[in-house]
């Protein structure tokens, strides 16, 4: 039977995925607004289908629906931050600081939600940790252009994931995650309509390829967040929510390999910490 960690796990691999497929945006100087747009779509049928596929029911309406509309809100700043972010700053950079953002959530279980982790989780947490305190320091940060400008974005994207992390813990405890994932985009495509049309006139580039990279990313959003939620009901907001962050060493491992990012000793070290506190945590 698959349990809350592998579905854990399940879910870091197409977040991974999914957080390359930002670069790889990026990089190619896409529209983040019509990107997200665009994932946005394709997450809210694929949720719909999924829903009468499972001949799934709806209950608690109201609590339902605001949840859904604040995760939505956090959902489409997470990806424009992400996407601008990325423009600015490299993938070894972005990622591990953004990853801050499982100090705050961690926190968040054990005092919002009274979650209690075991010795053996706590040793497995503090590796992830090293793990992102390895990936997060850069020899030469002064010598990247636009650093503060990238770290705002960050910023913002931190905040953005902790909210969602906390409210959505809240969600699934009360609705089917399905239904509060379907919601939450049909909200988020609304949001996204609106961030491109009062942003159209500064945004105006690669609509074809932006409109692609946001359907491709929004699959792999799908599958994370079907798994993730799932994985929510039965298990530790805390400990998820520090397993998930391990996804930053797939964009960066492939960052390094694709678009030549600088990968060293250390980076490598601490891939393997990642492997080993995995095998800790389970």
């Amino acid at each position: 039977m698959v349990g809350w960690f592998e579905l854990s796990l399940l879910s870091t691999f197409l977040f991974g995925i999914q957080n390359f497929l930002y670069k790889v945006s990026a990089a190619k100087k896409q529209n983040s607004f019509i990107v997200t747009l665009a994932l946005t779509i394709t997450v809210a049928v694929a949720s719909i289908i999924f829903f009468f596929v499972t001949r799934g029911k709806i209950v608690e309406l109201n609590f339902l629906l605001l949840v859904s509309f604040l995760c939505a809100v956090f959902t489409v700043i997470n990806s424009i931050t992400k996407i601008e972010g990325l423009k600015f700053i490299p993938t070894s950079v972005f990622y591990p600081v953004i990853k801050a953002s499982i100090l705050l959530t961690l926190i968040a279980s054990i005092f919002i939600f009274g979650e209690v982790l075991k010795l053996r989780q706590w040793i497995g947490i503090v590796f992830i940790i090293i793990v992102v305190i390895l990936l997060s320091t850069q020899d030469k940060l002064e010598k990247i252009k636009n650093l503060k400008i990238g770290l705002f974005f960050a910023f913002g994207c931190v905040l953005a994931n902790t909210a969602y992390n906390i409210v959505s813990k809240f969600a699934v405890a009360k609705v089917n995650y399905n239904n509060f994932l379907g919601m939450m985009y049909i909200f988020s495509v609304f949001l996204s309509l609106t961030s491109v049309k009062i942003f159209e006139k500064q945004k105006k580039m690669n609509t074809k390829s932006s409109l692609i990279t946001g359907f491709i990313i929004g699959l792999f959003i799908f599958g994370g967040f079907l798994f993730g939620l799932k994985a929510l009901t039965g298990g530790p907001l805390g400990l998820i929510t520090v397993i998930n962050s391990l996804s930053l060493v797939i964009p960066i491992m492939l960052g390094a390999i694709i678009y030549k990012e600088k990968l060293t000793l250390k980076r490598l070290l601490a891939v393997l910490l990642a492997i080993v506190a995995v095998i800790i945590l389970k």
